[in-house]
């Protein structure tokens, strides 16, 4: 996602505690404030991302449930030819 607005490169960017608003700090010497959409962002990512990403991390970062984010990450993982974690390590 781009936020546009500043004049200047961004510095830095902290998200608030409910993850609706981000905070970015820029070199043209302003800050802004902007107001997000998490299920929009949500969804970016989910576009966007072609990484193999833990059960947990596609749980926190993706909003999946436990089981979509554990078939979506095996099926990742053997996209890639390799044997998800969660295979390897059963009997």
């Amino acid at each position: 996602m781009v936020l546009r607005g500043h004049e200047g490169g961004v510095r830095s960017a902290t998200f608030s505690p409910d993850g609706q608003r981000v905070v970015t700090a820029s070199l043209d010497g302003t800050a802004r404030l902007w107001t997000l959409s998490i299920d929009r962002v949500r969804q970016r990512l989910r576009e966007a991302n072609n990484d193999c990403l833990s059960v947990g991390d596609r749980m926190t970062y993706v909003g999946e449930t436990e089981n979509q984010a554990r078939e979506h990450y095996e099926a990742c993982e053997r996209s890639y030819g390799r044997v998800p974690l969660s295979e390897a390590s059963a009997p």
